[in-house]
């Protein structure tokens, strides 16, 4: 390989060579910064426990990840930094070893502003590559503080910048791994042209149990960036097993608990709220937050519930996209119905909240309901697996309104194991013909 060609695989190659020799002690670099070129400062947050440093171009954005993140931060743990915009990827034997290389690569910007006694600084660097920006980083190590604990600072915030410097330029830097965490990069890295439309979109849920849970957490990994979350339960121990939420939540209210999950895990998220009250509880106050959505959607509730959804939203004059999803028994076969404009739901449903459009009927000899032990409540037999597809059937529907690609009231169904059904000794529907299939039918007309 001649030199040049060697020279254009390192540069398109920059931060796979810079993370080769990172050791176990290197930190972490998070950063939200922007992507765009030139040298500027910084913010950063060091989580000495965890390991990171996060880093973000605007404090207030730092703060609210941070905050997100279950990371309560002062303003004082807030440090500034620089990112220093190179003119072109280094070559290895370019990679900074010492303290003052670092300073060296930075000029005309100068670091030495930012040191402090006995704290370690990290510094960003970023360049254009031919797949497009990537950053590396560097933690320059602390001069520590004992070397000035007998001598005449007794303030360390005292020391004279000029003699940090001078202390600190021969002491080995750390090289460390940069991890983007900004939006465009955690949603298709920096390649999905849909996120600005889904991050801008509010979504209202209206049930957090198995169903919606899975159902919210979907959406939130596609890009939703705006929440309203509506329940009035707690999360119970058997829950677990198929909802999203775990053993540290049990007794905490299913809307609230996933409000502070999903913010913990996507704290890029815009903002998500969350009503601890049944749907026939709400204020007019909270309904009015509710009627702001793009989308509201039904997960699993009672059809009470649903019926005074639909009441409700007729009401309206500006309506937003009902999405209303559930299960049959067993989880079998699953619906998601999106009602646009003033189409109800109750055109299909009986007074009773029986659906015309049922896909499994089972005996009376075959228990589809159990009745737990020493009390009244009933719950339906069946596991996260058997859930999944029906949560991914109406989350892809929300995203296929909230994309403008569903512009008249539509149904989906997910016609799950035929196999199954027999031997559970149910019956399947005519149009229950197949296993493992999603079908679509018009609302009303067209395929019943």
């Amino acid at each position: 390989m001649d030199v040049e060609t060697q020279q254009q695989e390192y540069f398109a190659e920059f931060s796979a060579y810079w993370n080769q020799r990172l050791t176990p002690e290197s930190p972490l670099f998070m950063t939200l910064v922007a992507t765009i070129s030139g040298s500027r400062e910084l913010f950063y947050h060091r989580q000495t426990d965890r390991g990171r440093i996060v880093l973000a171009d605007d404090r207030d954005e730092l703060v609210r990840w941070l905050e997100h993140s279950g990371v309560m931060s002062e303003a004082r743990s807030l440090r500034r930094t620089q990112l220093i915009w190179l003119p072109r990827p280094w070559t290895p034997h370019e990679f900074p070893e010492l303290t003052r290389d670092v300073r060296s690569a930075a000029k005309p910007v100068d670091l030495n502003g930012y040191l402090r006694a006995g704290e370690a600084l990290p510094v960003l660097f970023g360049s254009q590559t031919k797949t497009g920006p990537v950053f590396v980083g560097v933690d320059l190590p602390g001069v520590p503080r004992s070397r000035f604990n007998k001598g005449s600072f007794r303030d360390l915030s005292r020391i004279p910048v000029t003699m940090l410097a001078t202390m600190s330029a021969g002491l080995r830097v750390t090289r460390c791994r940069v991890e983007r965490v900004d939006r465009a990069w955690i949603y298709g890295r920096d390649h999905d042209a849909v996120q600005a439309s889904l991050a801008a979109k509010k979504v209202g849920l209206v049930g957090c149990g198995a169903l919606g849970s899975a159902v919210a957490r979907l959406l939130v990994q596609m890009g939703v960036g705006r929440w309203l979350l509506v329940d009035g339960d707690g999360l119970s121990a058997p829950n677990t097993a198929r909802h999203v939420l775990g053993n540290p939540h049990i007794r905490v209210n299913k809307a609230v608990a996933l409000r502070r999950q999903l913010l913990c895990d996507f704290p890029h998220l815009d903002s998500i709220e969350s009503f601890p009250v049944d749907v026939r509880e709400l204020t007019d106050s909270q309904r009015s937050s509710l009627s702001q959505c793009d989308v509201i959607v039904s997960a699993g509730i009672s059809w009470a519930g649903d019926l005074v959804l639909d009441r409700w939203r007729q009401s309206l004059s500006r309506t937003p996209v009902h999405v209303c999803s559930w299960v049959e028994e067993f989880a079998l076969a699953g619906h998601a119905v999106a009602l646009v404009g003033n189409d109800t739901l109750r055109l299909r449903f009986s007074a009773d909240g029986v659906p015309d459009f049922r896909l499994t009927t089972w005996p009376a000899t075959v228990t589809t309901q159990i009745m737990e032990a020493g009390c009244g409540n009933l719950f339906q037999p069946h596991g996260a697996v058997d859930l999944i597809n029906s949560a991914a059937l109406a989350a892809q529907l929300v995203v296929d309104v909230l994309l403008g690609d569903v512009k008249m009231s539509r149904r989906r169904v997910w016609l799950g194991d035929r196999a199954r059904l027999a031997q559970l000794g149910g019956t399947p529907a005519a149009q229950f013909d197949v296993s493992h299939t999603r079908r679509e039918f018009p609302w009303v007309g067209g395929g019943g």
